[in-house]
């Protein structure tokens, strides 16, 4: 199949006209100690399918069933002495698998067809099983949302291509059709089935829930509901976005978008397996880097998205130090290191003015002049965070660590941070820059002053909960995280979300309903709420903020050096707490944010 890199339809990041571009190829050789058994040469002979008649991984897969067994026209496979572009480079991330099977939960019909609810969103595809008549065309259209009528609504997911959207196209050959794509994949919990010449049944249509098979590792769960569900939500988030790239939404782009992926790695090396995953990505990360040392907001790029800034370009530093610190995994910071040292000297001689994004998907309720965080500002955190990530790892940067805390340090003024904004003043507070309990009663006010309304974006938005953390207000993160006015998490599920959106605001023009950005709450669940955090590959430090509105708290964690396990039992003013370490791991335990009337009792 086509898949990413043989893109045939034009969109709006123009992989239409990649360098890249070309037809499916395949190279083979079996060896046997030193001497080569089978290699495709110039013997081997290829055919075009004659039942898949057309693929594109954006706008989907038509098949001719009247075509299942005609004879196909072979050729040689091998036309030219010329080898592709590029190198070779190994895989290590593991495959896309089938690994959920629904059936509609409701059916109608609507205006051109007859609309199945899977009562999910999911990444994947459908599978019919139909008996046709010859020449019958059906047509499957998969979506995430349906308008008051019950037909397919768009949300303007289609406007980036100029081709149908996730949509099948199949032709009858007058018997039993069982068929599902091969070569592309779509995110939906809505679809649309034109053609049928009498009404379906349940078993016309089976979603199939498809992502790379990447273990989960992680759980969570406490008495609340909406927590689990919200959970649950940024669970199907990521799987359904594990593509051989950590795409922001399975829908309309598909592509690995690496600000998401900085706002919600943590979440996702506390709850995956992803090591070979992200060492994977981190090729393609690094392949994108220009002659300049900067870097594509999306990767892999078709030499599109260079203006993204660090709030994209970050991830050179923030996914190897991640793989390091829960990990391990020094190789991949080896690998990294000198394209983190280009980005680097790129960024400290750039001009914030130049990048595109800075807080980007922030709420639009407070949407107004002096709300937004200065690019600026965003470029000096990175350089300080940049610098530190250096010294850890023994390279020469502390004049640069300097510089840049001295300059983060020009926006503090009586200890207060001169940007009004709730992401400012969290990375503030996270990163030690200015007075810690003035920047407190500053964060707080600003969050008092607007109702306690929040109002960060994917680069504030971990930040904000950390910061809620530091000065021990857990019990503030989870009213907003809980409240059922917008914006917030649980506003969402009332909506019907079963997974996390990308916005928190109604936008008509391109609101996808499948993104893991803000799935970091994730990690609030389990540093602010059962209180564990992890603080390297084998330590984790229990400090708890016992939340009076919960009765009870879990959490746990495999790793390839041990289990962690941690469940606490509020009975009246007596914490019940149980910790269980094996293998390698060692639990911390402090006592800075627990309360003096709660006595706590180890089991």
């Amino acid at each position: 199949g086509n898949g990413l890199y043989n893109v045939g339809v034009e969109n709006a990041w123009g992989h239409h006209a990649a360098e890249w571009r070309g037809n499916p190829t395949l190279s083979l050789s079996i060896c046997n100690d030193k001497a080569e058994l089978l290699s495709t040469d110039e013997t081997w002979e290829t055919a075009l399918s004659k039942t898949t008649v057309y693929n594109d991984l954006y706008s989907g897969e038509h098949f001719d069933a009247r075509n299942i067994g005609a004879p196909v026209s072979w050729r040689k496979a091998i036309y030219s002495s010329a080898p592709p572009k590029g190198k070779f480079k190994i895989c290590k991330c593991q495959p896309i698998r089938e690994f959920e099977s629904l059936s509609p939960v409701h059916i109608w019909q609507s205006e051109k067809g007859w609309v199945f609810d899977f009562g999910r969103n999911i990444s994947g595809y459908t599978q019919i099983d139909l008996s046709t008549k010859a020449g019958q065309e059906l047509i499957i259209t998969h979506l995430e949302d349906v308008d008051e009528k019950g037909n397919l609504k768009y949300n303007g997911l289609n406007i980036y291509q100029k081709a149908p959207f996730q949509q099948d196209k199949i032709i009858g050959n007058g018997k039993r059709v069982l068929w599902k794509p091969q070569f592309t994949y779509y995110g939906f919990r809505y679809v649309e089935l034109e053609g049928l010449l009498e009404p379906p049944t349940k078993q016309t249509l089976t979603a199939i829930f498809v992502h790379q098979d990447v273990e989960k590792i992680g759980e969570f769960a406490c008495s609340d509901k909406t927590l689990n569900d919200i959970y649950q939500a940024g669970i199907a988030s990521t799987y359904s976005n594990m593509f051989y790239a950590l795409t922001d939404c399975p829908t309309r782009e598909k592509l690995g978008w690496t600000n998401d992926a900085q706002a919600s790695l943590e979440q996702m090396f506390f709850n995956f397996d992803c090591e070979r995953f992200f060492e994977k990505w981190l090729v393609d990360i690094c392949d994108t880097m220009n002659k300049e040392g900067n870097l594509a907001g999306i990767a892999p790029s078709p030499d599109w998205g260079y203006a993204m800034g660090p709030v994209c370009n970050g991830i050179v530093f923030t996914l190897p130090y991640e793989l390091y610190k829960y990990t391990n995994n020094q190789k991949a910071m080896r690998y990294a290191l000198p394209y983190m040292k280009r980005y680097f000297a790129y960024l400290k001689n750039s001009k914030s003015s130049d990048f595109r994004l800075n807080d980007w998907a922030r709420p639009k309720p407070l949407d107004e002049e002096g709300y937004e965080t200065e690019k600026e500002f965003i470029r000096r955190v990175y350089l300080y965070i940049f610098s530190k990530i250096f010294i850890e790892f023994g390279e020469a940067y502390e004049e640069e660590c300097k510089s840049a805390e001295l300059a983060l340090k020009e926006y503090i003024v009586n200890g207060k941070c001169r940007l009004e904004t709730q992401t400012a003043v969290s990375v503030c507070i996270v990163l030690g820059i200015g007075n810690k309990a003035t920047l407190s009663k500053q964060l707080l006010e600003i969050l008092n002053e607007n109702g306690n309304v929040f109002n960060c974006g994917s680069f504030g938005t971990p930040f904000f909960f950390k910061a809620l953390l530091e000065i021990g207000r857990s019990d503030l993160a989870y009213k907003i995280i809980t409240s059922d006015e917008e914006p917030s998490y649980k506003a969402w599920l009332n909506q019907g979300a079963t997974t996390l959106w990308e916005t928190f605001h109604e936008d008509l023009r391109t609101r996808s309903k499948n993104h893991h950005m803000f799935s970091c709450v994730l990690y609030f669940f389990i540093e602010g709420i059962c209180g564990l955090q992890q603080k390297d590959e084998k330590t984790f430090l229990f400090d708890p903020q016992f939340l009076e509105k919960l009765s009870f708290a879990e959490c746990s964690k495999k790793t390839k050096f041990g289990e962690v396990a941690l469940h606490w039992q509020r009975e009246g003013k007596q914490i019940n707490v149980r910790i269980k370490a094996k293998g390698k791991l060692v639990v911390i335990y402090g006592k800075e944010r627990i309360k003096n009337t709660e006595k706590i009792i180890h089991l």
